[in-house]
C-alpha cells in the first residue's frame, strides 16, 4: 500500500498509510478528530483543525476532495493541504516505469501493442491480488504511468528514444539488416533505393500501429524514406572528402612526423609480407652486434623500404644529404670491420708474431722426428758459395746474432738438446765462420733453420708496419736461404714441409698464406690437409687468416671487399677448408649482414622518377590513378603534373616528411620500427571501426527519424 505525505501549515510532515489520496486525508481527518494529547500530543496547529473540520463535512456530504481552490464555497482551503501536494514517498520507482514504459511503447510498429499487452497483464495480476474489478485496476495503472510520464518527461524522453532507436542500431549490427536499411551494399544507388523503401516501409507501419490517419501514414513513410536515400549518399560523400584528403596528403602537411612514420610502417608490413625476400633476422642482429656492424632500421626492411629511402632522398635536397653521407661513411668503414672480424674470428692470433712462432714450433715438435733426421744430415756444418755471399748480407748477418742468441731457449722448447752456433761475430755485426780457437767451423743445418726463421719475422714485421719494400727484400732472402739449404740437406726440405709440400710453402703457417691466392681443386686441398697434425692445422688456419687481412688491406678505397673474399663459390670453399666449418659459418654471418647493409648503397642509384613515382606515388598532390605500394604519397601522376599549383604543393608536402622519413629509416634504434609497424598494422582495424561508425550513425539517424515523424497518439 502506498504510503503518503501531507505537510502541514507548521512544517510538519506526516506519513499516512492509504489506498488512494482519498483514503489518506480520511486517515488524516480521523487523527484530527482525537484528543491532541493523542493524535499530536504537542497540539495541532488551529489551521489544521480548521481544514480537519471542512474535510470532514466534504467527505460526508460526497462531495470530492480533488485539486480545488476551496473546500466550499467562500471557505479557501489551505495552500499547505491541496491535494496536488501529496507526493507518493518513491519517485525513483516512478521514473524507472516512466522509462521502461515509454522505451516499450516506442519500439518500432510493435510498441503500442507491447504496452497494451503489459497493462493487461499487470491488470490481471492486479485484480487477482486486490479482488477489484480488472478495468479498473487496469484503467489505474494507465493513469499512473500517464501521470509518471507526464511528472518525468526527461526521463520518457530518453525512454522512447530508447526504444526507437535500440532496434534500429541491433538490425543494422548484422548483415542482413545493414543491407537491408541501406548500409552496406555493392553500389550506391543500390543502397539508397533499398534503404529508401526499408525505412518508408517502416515509418508508414508504425504510424498506422499508432492509429495515425491515411495521410500521417503516407508523411511517415516520405520523411523515413527521404532520410535513408540522404544517408548513403552523405556517408559517401564524407568517405570520398577522407580519400581526397588522403591522397592530396593533407594529413601528411598537418603532422609530417606521424605521417612518416605511417609511410615507414608500411612499408615494413610491405616487406615482411613479401615472403619471396627474407629479411634480418635475429640471428642476423646478433651478428651485428658482436661484429661491431652499425646497421640500421632501412637493414631491417626489404625492397620497399629502400624504395621509400631512395624517393624521400630525390625529394628532399637535405635528406639526400644525410642519406648520402651515411652511405658512404659506411660502405667506406667496409675493410676495416672486415679486418677487425677476422681478429675477432681468430681470437686475436692471425697477427700475433709470437703465437704464429708457437704454432710454427708446435707443428715442428709433432714432427719431431724429421727434423731430427735433418738437423743430423746437417749437423757437420753448410757452406756453399751461396750461403756465403748470403752471409755478407747486414740482414742475414742480423738474423744469424738473433738466431745464436735465441737458438738455445728455441732447441729445447722444439725438443732437442744443447744448441752451439759454432760461429762468431765481429764486433761491428759481421760473421765469422771460425771458433774461439781459430779453426774453421760452419754453421749447421740447426742454426742456418733458425737464421731463416728470424728473416721469416723480420719480413712479417716489416709488412705489417708497411714497409713493404724491405719485406719483399727479406722475403727473397729467406727464399733464397731456404732454397739453398733444400738442396744442400734434401731431408731439411721434407721435415720442413710435409704436407705443406701441395702448396709450395715451407710450413703450414707458409701454406695457409699462400692458399689465400691459390687456385687448387677441392678434393685435392682436402687430401693434403688431412696429412697435417692438429698443430699443423692450426698454423694452416692462422697463416690464412693472415694473408686474408692483409689481402683486405691491400684492397683499393671504395672497393666491395665483401663481394672480393666471399663473392664466389670457390672463395667460400676456401675459406670453410682452411678454418673450418664453425668459422666458416660466423664467417658467412658477417658478410650476410655486410650484404644486406650494402643494397641501400645499391638502390640509392640508377634509379628514374617514373619508376619512383610507380612504386610509391610521391608525385605532386593533385596527381590522380592507381598506386598503392609501400606507403603510397600520392597516386598518380599525369594530372598532377598539368598543374602547377598542385606541384607546389605536392612538393611541399613531400619535403614536410622526407626528413622524417630519412631519421626514422637510417635511425639504428629497432623500437621505432617496431612502433611504426604497429601504427599501420593499426591502419585496417581503425578503417574497420569507422566503418563500424558510420553504420552506428546511420542506423541512430533513421531511429530518430522514425520517432520525429510519428504523429501524435491517438487518445
Amino acid at each position: 500500500m502506498p504510503i503518503f505525505e501531507i505537510q502541514g501549515p507548521d512544517g510538519t510532515t506526516y506519513e499516512v498509510d492509504a489506498p488512494d489520496e482519498s483514503a489518506a486525508f480520511n486517515a488524516f481527518k480521523s487523527a484530527g478528530s482525537q484528543p491532541a494529547a493523542q493524535a499530536n500530543p504537542g497540539g495541532l496547529d488551529p489551521r489544521v483543525q480548521d481544514y480537519i473540520a471542512r474535510a470532514k463535512a466534504r467527505v460526508e456530504s460526497g462531495a470530492p476532495l480533488g485539486p480545488a481552490n476551496s473546500m466550499a464555497p467562500g471557505q479557501p482551503i489551505h495552500s499547505e493541504f491541496d491535494p496536488a501536494r501529496v507526493q507518493p514517498r518513491y519517485p525513483t520507482l516512478d521514473k524507472a516505469g516512466a522509462f521502461s514504459m515509454s522505451a516499450l511503447e516506442g519500439l518500432p510498429i510493435v510498441g503500442p501493442s507491447f504496452k497494451n499487452v503489459t497493462l493487461d497483464i499487470a491488470g490481471g495480476l492486479g485484480h487477482a491480488i486486490s479482488g477489484q474489478p480488472f478495468d479498473k485496476v487496469r484503467s489505474e495503472m494507465a493513469a499512473d504511468t500517464a501521470r509518471a510520464q507526464e511528472q518525468n518527461p526527461d526521463t520518457s524522453f530518453l525512454g522512447t528514444a530508447t526504444g526507437t532507436i535500440g532496434p534500429m542500431l541491433g538490425l543494422g549490427a548484422t548483415q542482413a539488416g545493414a543491407k537491408a536499411l541501406g548500409l552496406t551494399g555493392d553500389s550506391l544507388l543500390g543502397r539508397m533505393a533499398v534503404g529508401g523503401l526499408t525505412n518508408a516501409a517502416i515509418g508508414g507501419a508504425d504510424t498506422a500501429a499508432r492509429g495515425g490517419s491515411a495521410a500521417d501514414i503516407g508523411k511517415s513513410a516520405a520523411i523515413n524514406g527521404g532520410l535513408a536515400l540522404a544517408i548513403p549518399g552523405f556517408g559517401s560523400l564524407l568517405n570520398g572528402v577522407g580519400q581526397i584528403a588522403e591522397r592530396m596528403n593533407i594529413p601528411s602537411l598537418l603532422n609530417p612526423e606521424s605521417a612518416a612514420i605511417k609511410r615507414v610502417g608500411r612499408a615494413m608490413v610491405a616487406d615482411r609480407n613479401n615472403l619471396g625476400a627474407p629479411l634480418m633476422g635475429p640471428q642476423d642482429e646478433l651478428s651485428a652486434m658482436l661484429n661491431g656492424q652499425p646497421i640500421l632500421n632501412v637493414d631491417r626492411g626489404g625492397e620497399s623500404a629502400r624504395a621509400l629511402m631512395r624517393s624521400a632522398a630525390n625529394n628532399d635536397p637535405e635528406a639526400r644529404a644525410i642519406i648520402d653521407r651515411t652511405v658512404s661513411d659506411r660502405f667506406a668503414g667496409q675493410g676495416p670491420r672486415a679486418v677487425g672480424f677476422v681478429d675477432r674470428l681468430m681470437g686475436g692470433s692471425a697477427d700475433d708474431l709470437a703465437l704464429q712462432n708457437t704454432l710454427k714450433t708446435a707443428a715442428r715438435k709433432a714432427n719431431n722426428p724429421a727434423y731430427r733426421k735433418a738437423y743430423q744430415d746437417g749437423a757437420a756444418g753448410i757452406i756453399t758459395p751461396e750461403l756465403e755471399r748470403l752471409a755478407g748480407s747486414p740482414a742475414v748477418a742480423d738474423a744469424m746474432r738473433a738466431a745464436a742468441k735465441s737458438g738455445q731457449n728455441r732447441s729445447i722448447a722444439e725438443g732437442f738438446g744443447a744448441f752451439n752456433p759454432k760461429v762468431t761475430f765481429t764486433p761491428d755485426g759481421r760473421v765469422t765462420f771460425r771458433n774461439n780457437g781459430g779453426v774453421a767451423a760452419y754453421p749447421d743445418l740447426q742454426l742456418w733453420d733458425y737464421t731463416k726463421r728470424e728473416l721469416d719475422d723480420m719480413a712479417s714485421a716489416a709488412r705489417r708496419a708497411g714497409r713493404n719494400g724491405e719485406a719483399g727484400t727479406l722475403e727473397n732472402l729467406a727464399s733464397t736461404l731456404r732454397g739453398e739449404l733444400d738442396k744442400a740437406v734434401p731431408s731439411y726440405a721434407q721435415a720442413r714441409q710435409g704436407a705443406a709440400t701441395f702448396f709450395g710453402a715451407e710450413d703450414a703457417l707458409d701454406a695457409g698464406r699462400k692458399f689465400v691466392s691459390q687456385n687448387r681443386t677441392l678434393p685435392e686441398t682436402q687430401q693434403a690437409l688431412s696429412r697435417m697434425t692438429p698443430a699443423e692445422r692450426d698454423a694452416f688456419a692462422t697463416g690464412f687468416a693472415s694473408e686474408l687481412k692483409n689481402a683486405i688491406n691491400s684492397m683499393p678505397d671504395r672497393a666491395n671487399v665483401i663481394d672480393r673474399i666471399y663473392g664466389s663459390p670457390e672463395s667460400r670453399q676456401k675459406i670453410e677448408l682452411a678454418l673450418g666449418p664453425n668459422k666458416a659459418r660466423q664467417f658467412e654471418a658477417f658478410t650476410r649482414v655486410e650484404n644486406i647493409m650494402d643494397k641501400l648503397r645499391g638502390s640509392m642509384g640508377n634509379s628514374t622518377t617514373a619508376r619512383q613515382l610507380k612504386e610509391l606515388g610521391m608525385a605532386t598532390a593533385a596527381g590522380t590513378g592507381a598506386g598503392y605500394v609501400t606507403g603510397d604519397w600520392k597516386t598518380g601522376l599525369t594530372t598532377g603534373l598539368l598543374v602547377r599549383g598542385a606541384r607546389a604543393y605536392g612538393a611541399k608536402v613531400d619535403e614536410s616528411m622526407a626528413k622524417g622519413i630519412a631519421g626514422l629509416l637510417l635511425s639504428n634504434d629497432p623500437q621505432r620500427i617496431k612502433m611504426a609497424i604497429a601504427v599501420a598494422s593499426r591502419s585496417p582495424r581503425a578503417l574497420e571501426t569507422v566503418s563500424a561508425m558510420q553504420r552506428f550513425l546511420a542506423s541512430t539517424a533513421q531511429g530518430a527519424t522514425l520517432a520525429g515523424s510519428r504523429a501524435p497518439a491517438q487518445p
